[in-house]
């Protein structure tokens, strides 16, 4: 009876091992899916080593398993530094500099300040459904873009130019919304740019009146958001 336990003890010693190696290599599978699935992706956007070392270096590996969660990824981290940027533009306005340099500081500030919030709506549209909840996370996206180069756009427009101070974290913002972009768009309509002709296809051929109505939808839960 002890070697029948004994040969049972060591059968199954034996077979649990064979599983968490089976189960490790599924594991290493999946990372190298998520790694070919992020080069893969991120090869099609304007920024391809940005997208690729922002996703790679994230610690949360659902999130590296489909676009979607690289969108939740990117939106994070631009959050993240947008909060930094933020930070740092306040410690800014506190040294001595001139009036013209004080004024874009302060614009960008609330420019950034309103990023938030577009960035947390963002945040709740990645599982869009339908045409319309991906024009309403595109224009949240895109507008948090927009902060990032008009923030930079400022200091260029007085007489002479001002140095930004900005410069870098305004590019690395721009960038990563772009990318953010640019694969909502890859999701919609399999291309980086913005996904007009879906309206006419998802309108089923209700004509321009629909398309029409689509917008002013898109336009008012936009402005409803904001």
């Amino acid at each position: 009876m002890a070697m029948v336990k004994v040969g049972l003890v060591l059968f199954l010693c034996y077979a649990s091992s064979f599983f968490f190696v089976g189960m490790k290599a599924n594991i290493e599978e999946d990372k190298d899916m998520g790694k070919d699935l992020i080069h893969n992706m991120c090869m099609r956007t304007d920024f391809n080593d940005l997208c690729v070392s922002t996703l790679e270096s994230d610690p949360r590996t659902d999130l590296k398993s489909n676009p979607r969660g690289f969108i939740h990824i990117l939106i994070d981290r631009a959050t993240v530094n947008a909060t930094d940027t933020n930070n740092y533009i306040a410690d800014l306005v506190k040294k001595p500099t001139d009036k013209w340099t004080i004024q874009c500081l302060n614009w960008c500030y609330e420019s950034y300040g309103d990023g938030f919030r577009v960035l947390k709506n963002a945040s709740g549209l990645i599982h869009f459904k339908d045409y319309l909840g991906y024009s309403v996370l595109n224009m949240n996206i895109g507008s948090f873009h927009s902060d990032a180069s008009n923030c930079e756009w400022c200091f260029t427009e007085f007489i002479p130019p001002h140095k930004s101070p900005l410069t870098s974290r305004n590019n690395y913002l721009g960038n990563i919304s772009r990318i953010a972009l640019e694969i909502v768009n890859l999701i919609e309509c399999n291309q980086i740019e913005y996904c007009q002709e879906a309206i006419m296809v998802q309108s089923h051929g209700l004509g321009r009146r629909h398309v029409t109505v689509t917008i002013i939808m898109v336009a008012e839960i936009s402005s409803r958001l904001g």
